[in-house]
């Protein structure tokens, strides 16, 4: 159908042609409902397994929304992990596509943190370390998979004690297939977008940038930080919008003066907990912590024996009533890459109207570039992880 442009080492799922569905499985309630599928809850006949049935109509499976889907399978079908959600099959019929993957009964992170009335620093470390544990798969995988991605609501858990947390939704990853050319495209949410993405929408819009595969992998840390931020005190680091430039700038500027620790929300929290933040949520790539680093990192190994109570749940479900409250305060990324070309193309107009160069000060040479904002870091010290 749209598999034969990706190429992925490792496992495949069963490909199944069917004239129906229901040839193969026994359709029950409706799970959920997107923008393009449905997914249900579903019985193998043979098996009689219990599956999540993602069911998508091929009419609408077309151009970017196909590539989407295809890069979405074609991982799933590849990988093979704990912390990945399972696909078993693929089912193609005439008018079809449905992905047959493991049903996950106890909702996402958002839901966890919603209905818990309390939250330890040892399952905020557990459901950390799992989500780090599927990103390093991705990342050592032949090729590198970059994920893109990564909120609760892309957070599936079945049981945090025993570590059955899964990563989900590979709508926006990346397949690194050749690492001489790395292009990095605009993608993701806009509360987990990392600076040099906010900062590339800023000056080329949507068109892809060159990068490298380290700089890629290290965009899957931030959103991991603010995650991890977000489970420790229940609100994010940064909160603003990607819509227009003079958004996107105020979001950089409140991003490069360093992550913060209010006191009213903080209090009690581990120097260590707060060190591996700081880690993951350095405003330069380079200096971010890698997932090797962070899996080893002594407030994922070693757990105080006291479990330390977490103000989380309340400070979560006050500033957000409900998941689609929080899903508009969260803001899609969408809209402000496409914003970010607009801005783009009026200041390439003024400028070439002025003499200019793209996107230069009025008056400068054609093709000069303006210099980059100095970004004020926050003092991070590897050698400090002993705290």
């Amino acid at each position: 159908f749209f598999f034969r442009n990706l190429n992925m080492a490792g496992r495949i799922v069963p490909y199944t042609r069917l004239e129906s569905l229901s040839d193969a499985y026994e359709i029950g309630e409706l799970l959920a409902k997107g923008g393009f599928s449905e997914v249900f809850k579903g019985v193998h006949l043979k098996s009689g397994g219990v599956r999540a049935i993602k069911i998508m109509e091929k009419a609408i499976l077309t151009g970017k929304r196909g590539m989407m889907v295809a890069r979405e399978t074609e991982i799933l079908r590849r990988c093979s992990h704990p912390n990945l959600l399972t696909l078993y099959e693929v089912v193609e019929t005439p008018t079809q596509m449905c992905l047959i993957m493991e049903l996950v009964t106890g909702g996402d992170l958002y839901d966890y943190i919603v209905q818990r009335k309390s939250l330890t620093e040892e399952e905020a470390a557990k459901i950390i370390k799992a989500i780090l544990k599927a990103v390093e798969y991705l990342h050592n995988a032949t090729p590198p998979v970059v994920h893109r991605d990564i909120k609760p609501e892309n957070v599936l858990i079945e049981d945090v004690q025993t570590e059955r947390v899964m990563l989900s939704d590979f709508g926006l990853s990346k397949i690194l297939n050749d690492p001489k050319l790395v292009e990095c495209t605009p993608g993701g949410t806009s509360f987990y977008l990392p600076p040099e993405i906010i900062e590339g929408i800023k000056k080329h819009g949507a068109r892809p940038r060159p990068t490298n595969v380290q700089d890629m992998k290290s965009l899957d840390l931030w959103s991991t930080g603010i995650v991890l931020y977000i489970l420790l005190c229940g609100s994010p680091p940064f909160k603003g919008s990607i819509r227009d430039q003079a958004e996107r700038q105020r979001l950089l500027n409140q991003i490069n003066q360093g992550v913060s620790f209010p006191e009213n929300k903080w209090a009690g929290v581990s120097e260590q907990a707060k060190h591996l933040v700081s880690g993951l949520l350095q405003v330069e790539a380079t200096k971010r912590l890698t997932v090797r680093q962070a899996l080893t990192h002594p407030w994922i190994l070693q757990r105080d024996t006291v479990p330390v109570q977490l103000k989380t749940p309340n400070i979560f479900t006050n500033e957000y009533k409900n998941k689609k409250e929080f899903n508009e305060a969260v803001d899609g990324a969408c809209k402000g890459v496409q914003e970010g070309q607009k801005d783009r193309k009026k200041e390439a107009q003024a400028a070439a109207a002025a003499g200019g160069g793209v996107g230069g000060p009025v008056g400068a040479m054609p093709g000069a570039r303006s210099p980059a904002p100095t970004m004020n870091r926050p003092a991070f010290n590897p050698a400090q992880s002993s705290l």
